[in-house]
């Protein structure tokens, strides 16, 4: 009554064996565990991405964005930063104007610069340079204390106030540094009287007269160019001879008396000379000092001499009563009418004139147009010494 074959059963079963592979459970394990460190890495990652994202964002809200300007090396590790610029424009300190006159503008009172005086040859004492900022300080000694007689006769300051210059009786040319009082000499056989050494607006050229090769009959010294800086001496050629060079407010040209009578000027090397009209024709008025010199030398300041008053000696004569136009020779018109004593060409083309007070004497500063642009009382201290012009 059964009818069952087991054979067929036995045969799939046995194809289904033959159909199935064994397993490794240990490996499939492996794998599992590596797919899903890998999917927590992923994870990580992109937390940590997000994450920067959000802080760059915030830090880009502190830090000051990038100017494209190149940053400057740190010379420290502990080095101070550098404040950031202002835009408010920045202003120069003024000087203490607290010794100034009433009403007096610190830039009116400085225009009129440092001034420099020397006493005049009353004794043998020695004789202290003063200095004097106009309006802003009182007078004070310079770091130069000369023999008096020296002092008045050749001493001369540098347009830039740092040396004085002066020859003593030997002959020896000296350098004061005004800001240190050292003293030196840089050369000999130098004339300190006739030719007494005049400063060029440029700082480091003097006008000396050289005595080491003077002729036995002739000047008492060749006048030329010395370079204090090279020790080259240039001679002016041989028709410029005379006393008391000055140099023209520009560095352009030169003027010297002729110790005749008559007045001088040329170029700056000496060359082209020409002689002031109406000075020295063989009648008064006489030119035999001359104390300073305007641009292109078309002005001097000079003690005019109409006659009545003693032709001198070969001392020098810091000390002038008119301005002369040097191409005709006619006085020109000054905002002061009496009392001149002494002139300064500027640079700029004005003047600062001395004039003579009772207690004590001013200071006008004259525009190139000859408006008088201020006014200053000179200390009564400073009355009777010499203000140096050259």
């Amino acid at each position: 009554m059964n009818d069952f074959a087991p054979e067929p059963l036995h045969d799939a079963l046995a194809d289904l064996a033959e159909t199935v592979r064994p397993v490794d459970l240990r490996d499939r394990a492996l794998r599992a565990s590596r797919r899903l460190a890998i999917r927590r890495a992923v994870t990580v990652a992109a937390a940590v991405v997000a994450l920067i994202g959000v802080s760059a964002a915030g830090v880009s809200q502190v830090l000051p964005k990038h100017t494209g300007l190149p940053q400057q090396p740190a010379t420290s590790s502990s080095a101070t930063p550098s404040p950031e610029p202002s835009t408010t424009p920045s202003v120069t300190p003024t000087p203490d104007t607290s010794s100034a006159p009433t009403g007096a503008s610190t830039s009116q009172a400085t225009s009129f610069g440092r001034l420099y005086y020397v006493d005049r040859p009353d004794s043998t004492n020695p004789s202290p340079v003063t200095s004097w900022l106009v309006g802003v300080a009182l007078p004070e000694s310079a770091f130069a204390t000369l023999p008096a007689e020296t002092a008045y006769l050749n001493a001369n300051v540098s347009p830039d106030g740092r040396q004085l210059s002066y020859v003593t009786q030997d002959g020896g040319l000296h350098l004061v540094d005004l800001r240190t009082g050292r003293d030196r000499m840089i050369r000999g056989n130098v004339d300190g009287l006739c030719n007494e050494p005049v400063w060029a607006p440029d700082n480091r050229r003097l006008i000396i007269g050289d005595t080491s090769n003077r002729p036995a009959n002739g000047p008492s010294s060749r006048p030329g160019v010395l370079d204090v800086y090279t020790d080259t001496f240039t001679p002016f050629p041989e028709q410029v001879t005379g006393c008391h060079f000055a140099w023209s407010s520009d560095d352009t040209a030169i003027a010297y008396a002729d110790g005749a009578g008559k007045i001088f000027v040329a170029n700056a090397d000496g060359s082209g000379r020409r002689a002031v009209p109406g000075l020295g024709d063989g009648k008064p008025p006489y030119g035999f000092d001359l104390e300073s010199v305007s641009g292109q030398g078309r002005r001097i300041a000079l003690r005019w001499n109409d006659g009545s008053m003693p032709a001198g000696d070969a001392a020098r004569n810091l000390y002038s009563n008119a301005v002369i136009d040097t191409r005709t020779g006619q006085k020109v018109k000054l905002p002061v009418t009496t009392g001149l004593l002494q002139v300064v060409f500027r640079p700029d083309g004005g003047m600062l004139l001395r004039v003579k007070g009772d207690q004590h004497n001013q200071l006008l500063l004259v525009a190139a147009d000859g408006t008088e642009l201020d006014r200053r009382d000179e200390p009564a201290g400073l009355k009777n010494l010499t203000l140096l012009t050259r």
